[in-house]
């Protein structure tokens, strides 16, 4: 294991190497390590092509699977004959944000909405390895429907449907948070239900996020309900933020 102060070090090099610091001595930041782990390791991207072909051949078994779905306790009736679909999220699920956090580390801010609504709005997120790959996959390969659900505020949406569209990846739906209030399970619902008159029910095969709430019904408390990780369940690795900062230390 390399000591904590050597990594700190590294990171404050690199930072300086870029002109983004003094050559003072280094203190640790988890931020700027987690920031470089993500942009620069061959670790986080084998992770991500991992998560994504696995969930390639997942996507295969439940093909192959009439009985097959990732909704069991949400889907109803003649779920079988349901037009089939995936349902991913969009930050560190299929757009990368690390640049955004970066200039949180190296200037030593906290996440704010003004300066997070100005990320957005420059449409510099770029796709995360394997991500575009997949989704392809789904709507030429299996002429499914791809449905993005985000935390994504509805005024911010507009924004991040043309940033998707720059790096040309394509969609069925995509879900902001219209409501405010970070929850997900309304919108999950209504992606499975359908809207009378507006869009049909869908079989869900598998749901794609980097959050435990990007899943139905799921959150950090969720401490033995994994059986579904790996087949219907596919989590992505982000050590920049989540729900997991607000768990209290052991």
């Amino acid at each position: 294991m390399i000591p904590r102060k050597a990594l700190a070090l590294g990171a404050v090099l690199v930072a300086v190497s870029i002109g983004t610091a003094s050559a003072q001595e280094p203190q640790p930041n988890d931020l700027l390590l987690a920031t470089l782990w993500t942009q620069r390791s061959v670790e986080f991207k084998g992770n991500a092509l991992t998560v994504y072909a696995l969930a390639k051949i997942r996507l295969d078994q439940a093909l192959a699977d009439k009985n097959w779905t990732a909704a069991p306790v949400e889907q109803k009736g003649d779920y079988q004959n349901l037009p089939p679909a995936i349902v991913l999220d969009v930050d560190e699920t299929v757009l990368d944000n690390s640049d955004y956090q970066k200039k949180l580390a190296v200037t030593g801010e906290r996440f704010k909405d003004a300066t997070w609504n100005a990320w957005i709005e420059e449409r510099r997120a770029t796709p995360l390895p394997g991500a575009e790959g997949f989704i392809t996959t789904v709507l030429d390969g299996l002429h499914g429907q791809v449905i993005l659900v985000t935390n994504r505020k509805q005024s911010q949406c507009a924004a991040t449907e043309d940033n998707l569209r720059t790096v040309h990846v394509r969609y069925d739906r995509i879900l902001c948070d219209r409501a405010g209030n970070g929850d997900k399970n309304p919108r999950f619902s209504a992606v499975i239900e359908g809207e009378p008159g507006v869009t049909p029910a869908l079989n869900i095969l598998i749901w794609v996020g980097d959050n435990i709430q990007d899943f139905p019904s799921l959150n950090q408390k969720a401490t033995g309900d994994f059986a579904d990780f790996g087949s219907h369940y596919f989590a992505l690795p982000n050590p920049l933020y989540g729900s997991w900062q607000g768990v209290p230390p052991r």
